[in-house]
């Protein structure tokens, strides 16, 4: 249900038409393990940290999680491919200029009406994906309702990202036939600004954000993240889960 997705495809039918996250469960884990200076003395003899034996559940969901990424890889170009090359993209773009509003009115209109179109699409395979999947193997709780309502905030995401900025490579196309290329250059500056802002504006309209308060299990979460090599994170919780940010 991410934006990254929609976005790059919705580049070329506009051009036709006219870090490091650690995430784990909310419960306690096992950390058996010393904390503080002598732990500072045992580092260099300890081995890395252990890497849990698959659970019966782990290596199918591994494996048919690969299949299922390779079909929605498929899927996510089949459909901007018919409305591209069926001619149907023009339609959304004639109804955008019907009242003969400015060029960007015109753009804004057609992303709208492309990324609604493209959600529904792929709706089944979201429902699927992301709730009955989750659910299958016990790695969600959410009931469809909440499920429906992160889907339309996703939605609601990716459209004011699209319209703020697939403007862009409109422009960029009447000064440069190399407008695909400048458009993968200024695209950086971007996506980089939204890696860090993402958990902090994006995020908590998902779940709800927060300090971990049990400060000596934070010390040796810490602790532990620093034998595998994360230094200078920190912990929040995000929703039901805890996450640790380096």
């Amino acid at each position: 249900m991410g934006f990254c997705r929609s976005l790059p495809v919705l580049i070329g039918n506009i051009m036709a038409a006219g870090r490091s996250v650690g995430v784990g469960a909310a419960e306690t884990p096992d950390l058996t393990m010393t904390v503080g200076p002598a732990a500072e003395l045992k580092r260099a003899d300890e081995p890395p940290v252990a890497v849990p034996e698959p659970s019966a559940e782990t290596l199918p969901y591994y494996r048919n999680g690969n299949v299922l990424g390779v079909l929605a890889t498929l899927w996510g170009l089949l459909p901007p491919a018919v409305i591209l090359f069926s001619g149907f993209s023009a339609r959304p773009r004639d109804w955008a200029r019907a009242d003969g509003r400015s060029w960007f009115f015109t753009i804004a209109v057609y992303v709208l009406l492309y990324l609604a179109l493209v959600s529904l699409i792929d709706l089944p395979l979201n429902w699927y994906q992301d709730f009955v999947r989750a659910h299958a193997y016990g790695l969600s709780s959410q009931t469809l309702g909440q499920g429906l309502a992160d889907s339309l905030k996703a939605l609601a995401v990716t459209m004011v990202i699209g319209v703020l900025v697939l403007w862009v490579p409109y422009l960029l196309r009447h000064f440069s036939r190399r407008w695909w290329l400048w458009t993968s250059l200024a695209a950086v500056p971007f996506l980089i600004p939204m890696l860090f802002m993402q958990p902090v504006l994006i995020g908590p309209l998902f779940d709800d954000v927060g300090s971990w308060q049990d400060k000596a299990l934070e010390a040796r979460l810490l602790a532990l993240a620093e034998r595998a090599g994360i230094d200078g994170g920190q912990v929040f919780v995000l929703g039901h889960i805890w996450v640790l940010l380096a």
